[in-house]
């Protein structure tokens, strides 16, 4: 394992994900738990620390969220997402993956809100 320098950033990407179905009233405290049990469930302390989620942005009229992860633990968060389903309620869809909060929003500001 490679040690990194004193002071050095974090990488971190920002998923946007969808959180179907479309009728659910989730707040945002809630959501973060059910994503830290999803990740936990799946891959254990050593793995939510690998990923460090934190929930960013929740937009319930256009049911997307911006979610934070560090850079190594992108395709692991993708895979507990996709996995989602057996452990909550609610489907969790990757959208897209972007480098910085400021585009992740931008992306979410610009979709649609949806006719549900």
């Amino acid at each position: 394992m490679e040690m990194s320098r004193r002071g050095a950033r974090t990488r971190r990407r920002y998923l946007i994900v969808k959180i179907e179905p479309a009728n659910t009233d989730l707040a945002v405290d809630s959501l973060e738990t059910i994503l830290l049990g999803a990740i936990t469930r799946l891959w254990g302390a050593e793995g939510l620390a690998k990923i460090n989620p934190k929930l960013i942005y929740l937009d319930k009229r256009r049911q997307l969220a911006v979610v934070r992860v560090d850079a190594e633990g992108v395709e692991r968060a993708r895979l507990a997402f996709e996995l989602f389903p057996r452990v909550a309620p609610i489907v969790v869809r990757v959208v897209r993956v972007t480098g910085t909060v400021r585009k992740a929003l931008r992306i979410i500001k610009s979709t649609p809100v949806s006719e549900t």
